[in-house]
C-alpha cells in the first residue's frame, strides 16, 4: 500500500503544480482523522501515509513537521 500511494504520489508531483497542494492536504487531513481515533490500525495507517508525505511532497510537509512530530511522539507510548 505504501508503494502505490509513493507512486500516486509520484504522479501527482509529475503533473500540473494546481492539483498538488489539493491531494496533499487531503492526505494529511485523513492522516489527522487517522492519529485522532484509538484504533491502533488507524494510527498505524497515518503513520505510514506521513512517511510517504515526507518522501514525495517536499515544502508542503515542512510547516507541519512540528505538529506531526508531537502526534507521533504521543502515539508512541500508545497500547492499543
Amino acid at each position: 500500500a505504501c508503494a502505490a500511494l509513493g507512486a500516486c504520489l509520484a504522479l501527482v508531483a509529475s503533473r500540473g503544480a494546481r492539483a498538488r497542494p489539493h491531494w496533499h492536504q487531503r492526505l494529511f487531513e485523513e492522516v489527522q482523522r487517522g492519529f485522532r481515533t484509538t484504533n491502533a490500525d488507524n494510527v498505524h495507517a497515518s503513520l505510514l501515509v506521513v512517511a510517504e508525505l515526507l518522501r514525495h511532497t517536499g515544502a508542503f510537509m515542512r510547516p507541519r513537521f512540528g505538529e506531526v512530530c508531537a502526534t507521533v511522539m504521543r502515539c508512541k507510548d500508545s497500547t492499543s
